[in-house]
């Protein structure tokens, strides 16, 4: 897979708690995004791709199907993800249910960020990139511009993104309307994440990393 930005800035986490995380395994929290702790967080010297909160845990995801949990931000606990040596690209937190997702399309889910179980992700060994809730759906998105969503995280099906087989990088929901970004400056969207409509993004051919709505 191509390189995608590196780290994540998740402000999507309980009040009172921001987490950064990136190269290197570094990892830091915040109560005013202003002041900054490192925070020992498992990974050693391995990439950090992404972090989310949900039920009562922090889950933190990278390179080499590296996952972390904490209780609290600070202490982190390692966990089988089940990834194997894949890279674990990003994860998110829905009506009970985390959601793993990276290289070689896997997929996997879990009540209690633990246990993970594999899931048919739709993607064969294409990569996920980017997985999130919301409006009541999962929705995943990656390479060769594949696309997928599931109501229950367990059965995923296939949609027309309207990429082609250009890479998806991000999909977010606002406002009623679902937005999907990736590499040639592609966007698209959608009102029930099932047909999409392509926009004029306004980056010309430049790739679009990522998107969000607030």
């Amino acid at each position: 897979m191509s390189p995608i930005p590196i780290g994540t800035l998740d402000s999507s986490l309980p009040p009172g708690l921001y987490i950064a995380s990136g190269q290197s395994g570094k990892l830091t929290t915040s109560t005013n995004a202003i002041t900054w702790t490192a925070r020992t967080s498992g990974f050693g010297s391995t990439l950090i791709w992404s972090a989310t909160f949900g039920g009562e845990l922090y889950v933190a995801v990278g390179e080499l199907g590296t996952l972390t949990t904490s209780p609290d931000g600070i202490s982190w606990t390692a966990r089988t993800s089940g990834f194997g040596s894949q890279s674990i690209l990003d994860v998110t937190f829905g009506n009970g249910i985390y959601v793993a997702v990276g290289g070689g399309g896997q997929l996997r889910t879990s009540t209690d960020a633990i246990t993970w179980t594999a899931r048919t992700s739709g993607f064969g060994s294409d990569g996920i990139r980017n997985v999130s809730f919301a409006n009541g759906l999962y929705h995943a998105v990656g390479d060769k511009g594949r696309m997928t969503t599931s109501t229950d995280a367990i059965t995923w099906t296939a949609r027309t993104s309207g990429f082609g087989s250009t890479d998806i990088r991000r999909v977010t929901f606002g406002n009623g309307i679902y937005v999907a970004v990736g590499n040639g400056g592609i966007m698209t969207t959608s009102t029930n994440a099932i047909t999409w409509t392509a926009r004029t993004s306004g980056f010309g051919s430049t790739d679009i990393f990522g998107v969000t709505f607030g």
